[in-house]
């Protein structure tokens, strides 16, 4: 099966592994770190390009779903949730989430 560089497929059990493992290790090296000042930002399990709607839930490290058990989040509304902790930080030394 040939692949786009650019298009990663979410349903690739070998990249979701290994970027899970990647979030994973990162975070255990800043929960170590005791001069850092950092915020880590997850998304739901599934992000992709759709609107800005403004509402989305926060959670801390638990993987948020919705009604149906679907976990998703759009880029747009992620970046919003970035920017809105940018300006006014409320996860210090904290993982959170975002989605729908």
């Amino acid at each position: 099966m040939q692949r786009r560089r650019d298009h990663a497929r979410s349903s690739d059990v070998g990249l979701e592994k290994g970027t899970a493992e990647g979030a994973r290790d990162a975070m255990n090296l800043l929960r170590a770190e005791d001069a850092l000042e950092w915020t880590m930002l997850s998304p739901s399990a599934h992000i992709e390009r759709g609107e800005r709607t403004g509402r989305f839930r926060l959670g801390r490290d638990q993987l948020l779903v919705d009604a149906e058990g679907n976990s998703r989040i759009s880029v747009e509304d992620y970046a919003l949730a970035m920017l809105d902790e940018a300006e006014k930080p409320r996860h210090r030394r904290c993982r959170f989430t975002v989605g729908y």
